[in-house]
């Protein structure tokens, strides 16, 4: 990292986003979206199998929540990761007893990846939470106030998907937000909140009235 002197340019002023250590400033928009993340998402109640589970882990498990029985090359493509990254994982969901594997009847070579009963279990009464959660953020919100935040989430959204497309870096559609999702089935809406969750997309809110509507 540079001196406060290198950081600075020609009359001695700081040059624009270098800290005095030399380290890149932050924009105002991180520390207000970890705000909003640690409130939401960060500290909302788990059950303990969900919260004991590696980030990579819970995003394959909720890959395969929403589409069971598919081959494990498609979950592949699905989370942007190797096959034998899906492998790894799988291995590990299926020692803890949340996944299990099913060869092709047709295709002895073809390996299906399906939930156990335990995990959708698991997982519906996390997205419920969930769901109550985003019900009661959403009834703090006045009418005006909604029509801000979500214009503002679409704002962010609509810019974030474009530094990861410039970068080369493919996203799945998101449910409920007019693109269509790779995935096999549409989702329920605790699932959808859920799937937020685990792999950090957005969501629209539901349409319940809030202290501000009649």
């Amino acid at each position: 990292m540079g001196t406060d002197e290198e950081c600075r340019g020609a009359g001695g002023r700081r040059k624009a986003g270098v800290g005095r250590k030399g380290g890149p400033i932050p924009p105002p928009l991180m520390p207000a979206f970890f705000r909003v993340a640690g409130a939401v998402f960060f500290s909302e109640p788990k059950p303990p199998e969900m919260d004991a589970l590696p980030m990579a882990q819970l995003r394959l498990l909720m890959a395969v929540h929403h589409n069971q029985g598919e081959p494990m090359r498609e979950f592949s493509r699905f989370l942007n990761i190797s096959q034998s990254s899906v492998t790894k994982l799988a291995d590990a969901l299926v020692k803890r007893g949340m996944l299990v594997r099913v060869q092709d009847e047709s295709d002895r070579r073809l390996v299906r990846l399906s939930c156990s009963p335990s995990a959708d279990r698991m997982l519906a009464r996390g997205g419920e939470r969930a769901v109550k959660t985003f019900h009661l953020i959403w009834e703090e919100l006045k009418d005006e106030e909604r029509e801000v935040v979500l214009g503002a989430l679409e704002t962010l959204a609509v810019a974030a998907e474009a530094v990861r497309a410039r970068q080369g870096i493919p996203l799945p559609p998101v449910p409920g937000c007019g693109k269509e999702r790779p995935y096999s089935q549409e989702l329920p809406e605790a699932d959808r909140v859920i799937d937020l969750m685990a792999r950090g997309v957005r969501g629209r809110a539901s349409g319940r009235k809030g202290r501000g509507g009649p």
